[in-house]
C-alpha cells in the first residue's frame, strides 16, 4: 500500500512539473508569436514595445554598419567630400539649364510677339495730322514777328554804343551783379541772348536799346542764363541801333540808365573807343542820333 502511494505522489509531482514547464513554454511561444505577427504584410508590435524594438534595431544596424565598414583615411574622406561638392554643383547647374530651357506657353509668346507691334504703333507718324494747326501757326507767326521787331541788328545801319567799365577793373562784374542790374532797371532777356530795355518796364512797347557783356579778353558776348551766375565780365556794353523810329527817346533812355548803373557800381561811362562821355561828347552823339529820326 505504501508503494502505491509513493507511486501516486511521484506521478502527481511529475504532472505538476510538466504543467509548470508547459505553462512557461506557452508564454515564450506567445511572445514570439506576437513579435512575428503580421498584418497586411507589416509586423505588429505592442505599443509599449515599439520604441524599444526600433531602438534595438537601429542600434543593431549601426553596430553592423560600423563593424562592416572599414576605417577610411583622411585623404579618402577629403576626396569623398570634394566629389560630393562637385556632384552638388553639377546638379545645380543642370537645374538652372533646365529652367532656362523650359519652353514658354503660347500666351507669353504671343505677348512678346505683340510688343514690337505696339512700339511701332506709337513711333510711326500718324497720318491723321495732315492739316496745320491754326493756333500753332498763329503763335509761330506772332513769335517770328516779335523777334523781327525786337532784333536790334536786323535792319541796323549804325549803332551808338555806351560802355560801362568798373573803376576796379581787377574785380570787374560778376554774373550775379549783372542779374541785380537787369532786375533793378527793367531789362528783359530776349533775342540774340541779350538784355533789352523796352518802352515799358514789363517788356512791352517799342525796343529802346540792348545790352551785351564784355569778356575779360575784351570781346563782346551774349548772356547764357545757364552759366550766368558763374560768369565774369569786365564791362557792360549798351547800344542803340539806327535808324530808329524813336531814336532820341531811345538814346536819352540808354544814357540815363548807363549813368545810373555806373553810379551804383562805381564805374566810368565811355564810348567803344574809350573816350569818357562828358557833357560835350554826349551833345555831339545826340545830334548824330537826331539825323536818323
Amino acid at each position: 500500500m505504501s508503494t502505491f502511494l509513493t507511486i501516486v505522489v511521484v506521478l502527481v509531482i511529475l504532472l505538476g512539473l510538466w504543467l509548470i514547464i508547459r505553462s512557461m513554454l506557452a508564454k515564450d511561444f506567445e511572445g514570439d508569436t506576437k513579435t512575428l505577427a503580421y498584418k497586411d504584410g507589416l509586423p505588429i508590435l505592442p505599443r509599449d514595445e515599439r520604441g524599444q524594438s526600433a531602438l534595438s534595431v537601429e542600434t543593431q544596424s549601426q553596430d553592423e554598419t560600423v563593424g562592416a565598414e572599414p576605417v577610411k583615411s583622411g585623404r579618402e574622406l577629403a576626396d569623398e567630400t570634394k566629389a560630393d561638392a562637385l556632384s552638388s554643383l553639377a546638379m545645380v547647374a543642370s537645374q538652372d539649364s533646365n529652367a532656362h530651357n523650359t519652353p514658354q506657353d503660347d500666351d507669353s509668346i504671343d505677348i512678346l510677339a505683340d510688343e514690337p507691334i505696339k512700339k511701332e504703333r506709337f513711333t510711326e507718324p500718324s497720318s491723321d495730322f495732315v492739316q496745320n494747326s491754326p493756333v500753332l501757326d498763329r503763335h509761330l507767326e506772332e513769335q517770328q514777328a516779335f523777334d523781327q521787331d525786337n532784333d536790334p541788328l536786323l535792319n541796323a545801319q549804325e549803332t551808338v554804343t555806351v560802355v560801362i567799365t568798373p573803376k576796379d577793373q581787377y574785380n570787374g562784374l560778376s554774373g550775379r551783379a549783372v542779374l541785380d542790374i537787369v532786375r533793378a532797371y527793367g531789362l528783359k532777356y530776349g533775342v540774340m541772348n541779350m538784355y533789352h530795355r523796352y518802352e515799358r518796364e514789363d517788356g512791352t512797347g517799342k525796343l529802346w536799346f540792348s545790352m551785351l557783356g564784355v569778356g575779360d579778353d575784351g570781346s563782346v558776348e551774349g548772356f547764357d542764363l545757364n552759366t550766368l551766375t558763374d560768369s565774369h565780365f569786365s564791362a557792360l556794353s549798351l547800344f542803340l541801333s539806327l535808324p530808329h523810329l524813336h531814336a532820341l527817346r531811345g538814346f536819352d533812355s540808354m544814357v540815363s540808365v548807363a549813368q545810373m548803373i555806373a553810379k551804383d557800381i562805381n564805374a566810368d561811362v565811355h564810348d567803344d573807343e574809350g573816350y569818357i562821355l562828358d557833357g560835350a561828347y554826349l551833345a555831339k552823339l545826340r545830334a548824330k542820333v537826331a539825323d536818323y529820326r
